[in-house]
């Protein structure tokens, strides 16, 4: 008969092996777009982009790219020429990042993805190229391009950043690219 006590002479049965808990389900983006052109326009749309949420994008965007404030050719006089125009400016993060879209007077979209999340669907999707990125930077305010480390003050600090990108794009330093390169920093 079974008391359920173990016998002196006995050895105390192995403990259950306890399962693992269950893995966590790899976190995933809402695929709100089929391709990064489809949210680039949508934000032209919706047209609710503000500085602080382009600067989000922005610290993922080479300064290679992102200090070329024209969006072509190399980082040069006209780029510095550019960010001087603003030296001294201030931005609120709140603010509006665009000087005009594409598509104005839209009035914006009701429903749908916000502009954050369309930004952080841009992020996460990863494949944004030059070209790409110079389509959508080249409606934002200069003032919210200019600010390279994005400290809502175009500063000595965004110049000196400008400097160290100066002449990014020649051929004579090996420095060419492609609009079809990947903008992010890998």
């Amino acid at each position: 008969m079974f008391s359920g006590l173990i016998p002196a002479t006995g050895s105390a049965p192995a403990p259950k092996a306890t399962p693992p808990p269950p893995s966590k389900p790899k976190p995933t983006t809402v695929n709100y777009f089929k391709s990064v052109d489809g949210a680039i326009n949508y934000l032209f749309v919706q047209n609710e982009l503000t500085v602080g949420e382009y600067h989000l994008l922005r610290a993922q965007i080479n300064d290679n790219f992102s200090l070329n404030l024209n969006e072509q050719g190399p980082v040069n006089t006209f780029d510095l020429i550019q960010m001087l125009q603003v030296f001294g400016v201030t931005t609120d993060p709140d603010e509006p990042a665009f000087a005009s879209t594409p598509t104005p007077d839209q009035g914006g979209i009701p429903a749908g993805p916000s502009s954050l999340e369309t930004i952080l669907w841009l992020i996460d999707d990863g494949t944004m190229t030059v070209g790409q990125y110079f389509y959508l930077a080249s409606y934002v305010k200069l003032a919210a391009k200019a600010d390279s480390n994005e400290d809502n003050q175009v500063s000595a600090a965004d110049l000196l950043n400008m400097l160290g990108t100066w002449g990014f794009g020649t051929q004579e330093q090996g420095t060419s690219y492609s609009l079809n390169d990947p903008a992010f920093n890998l």
